[in-house]
């Protein structure tokens, strides 16, 4: 989970990681129908003069990044700078 707050406090962009078998969509849901929970909570604890709205958002840096590794792997599933094998060599 990351935060960015605006400049002047007012506005939180929160992104949320999620894994791959979560319904994204669901999940947003529930974040946005709770929101108010989360802003009176984070109300009582920060020492701000406005508690900054919160606006959700899904977080894929971790997807994006496992895919990354899986176009650098290839599809043999070799890292991108393993040497291939050779089969009349014998192994040590």
């Amino acid at each position: 989970m990351d935060v960015q707050l605006s400049p002047d406090a007012r506005y939180a962009r929160v992104f949320v990681a999620a894994g791959s078998a979560i319904d994204k969509a669901e999940l947003l849901k529930a974040l946005e129908r709770d929101r108010g929970y989360y802003r009176s909570t984070l109300a009582g604890r920060l020492d701000l003069r406005h508690t900054p709205e919160l606006r959700f958002e899904i977080d894929e840096t971790v997807e994006r990044a496992m895919r990354l590794e899986e176009i650098l792997r290839g599809e043999d599933g070799r890292p991108p700078d393993a040497t291939p094998e050779r089969p009349n060599e014998p192994t040590r």
